[in-house]
């Protein structure tokens, strides 16, 4: 993933950098991280001594982001960086390019999951969003600066977004394409990682009823 950015970022960008964020992987991830680091100066890494859960990784990558703009981009190979061109012109009318999945290459629960999900979001938060949970995303990163991020699980994309709206900042949403997963197994729709994500959106809904 880090060489296909490498050969693509330079075509998009005349200054960028790449911060990977380690969640407490037991593979080799953490070697190759290193590894690519002192092979390229644009390569930094982060690394959780255990795992820091998806909100935690995220927010970590958000905030250590040092240029204009930061973009989230997962390491599993089911977008294209090439599509970041897409993006990119929305930058000069709004802070966030939202993105949502074009034929979302998943199985049928996980497309249900994510259905009840945005509509439990969008009826809770107010945030009407298509793909809400959508992992390739492009943003302003003055934004950071602004609000605080608190969740460490998978409400962080409606943390978010909830947050940014409520700050003024604006966001367009863009279609891009999913790609089918080759590698890794993703965790989702485990249930205790539904469990706790059920648990965080309750929280959260309690915690901001005083924003109204």
């Amino acid at each position: 993933m880090v060489d296909t950015l490498l050969a693509e970022l330079p075509k998009i960008f005349g200054d960028f950098e790449i911060v990977i964020v380690n969640d407490g992987s037991k593979d080799n991830t953490g070697e190759i991280a290193d590894r690519l680091t002192r092979k390229h100066d644009v390569v930094r890494v982060i690394h959780h001594p255990t795992n820091f859960g998806y909100g935690g990784s995220v927010k970590e990558g958000y905030y250590a982001a040092k240029k204009e703009l930061v973009c989230l981009f997962p390491g599993d190979g089911q977008f294209d960086i090439r599509e970041l061109r897409k993006l990119l012109p929305l930058m000069d009318r709004v802070d966030i390019a939202a993105t949502y999945r074009i034929n979302r290459r998943d199985p049928f629960h996980r497309k249900v999951n994510q259905f009840i999900y945005n509509k439990a979001i969008w009826l809770l938060f107010g945030i009407p969003f298509r793909d809400i949970d959508c992992g390739f995303k492009l943003m302003k990163t003055k934004i950071f600066r602004v609000i605080e991020l608190e969740t460490v699980g998978a409400l962080i994309d409606a943390e978010f977004y909830f947050k940014s709206k409520r700050k003024g900042f604006s966001y367009e949403e863009i279609g891009v394409t999913h790609l089918p997963r080759d590698f890794g197994v993703s965790t989702g729709a485990k249930f205790y990682v539904v469990f706790h994500a059920v648990f965080e959106i309750l929280r959260f809904w309690w915690k901001i009823r005083s924003y109204r």
